[in-house]
């Protein structure tokens, strides 16, 4: 059991050491705004609209994210957000966490599936 306990506080430890680069926000930033659409959608009736700002916000998220994962990693080897608001702050580390599971699990492989969809038809 302390094994088990044992690895994941690394991976938890590793998993807020990324917290630093910027990339890591804009896939933290896209996992809310799924969660947040997710909920607005049982609320809303104008479902056209909907979809085109879901589309934008979401598009201009990931290409966010795409630009600064390259810039990071071609330019900017060694940057890091020095804030200690956004590295020491344990609420934030939840919600933070929270975006990036989602993020990670939900919004890159349904934009991997539209976009293979898309070619396909």
């Amino acid at each position: 059991m302390n094994n088990i306990k044992q690895h994941l506080n690394n991976f938890y430890q590793k998993l807020c050491a990324t917290k630093v680069h910027l990339w890591s926000h804009c896939l933290a930033l896209l996992g809310w705004f799924l969660i947040c659409n997710c909920i607005s959608f049982l609320f809303d009736s104008d479902i056209f609209l909907f979809i085109v700002g879901s589309v934008f916000i979401s598009g201009t998220l990931f290409t966010l994210f795409i630009i600064f994962t390259i810039l990071e990693l071609i330019f900017f080897k060694k940057f890091k957000i020095k804030w200690n608001f956004l590295v020491k702050n344990r609420y934030y580390n939840i919600f933070w966490i929270i975006g990036i599971f989602t993020g990670v699990f939900i919004i890159i492989p349904v934009y991997i599936i539209l976009n293979c969809l898309r070619f396909i038809t």
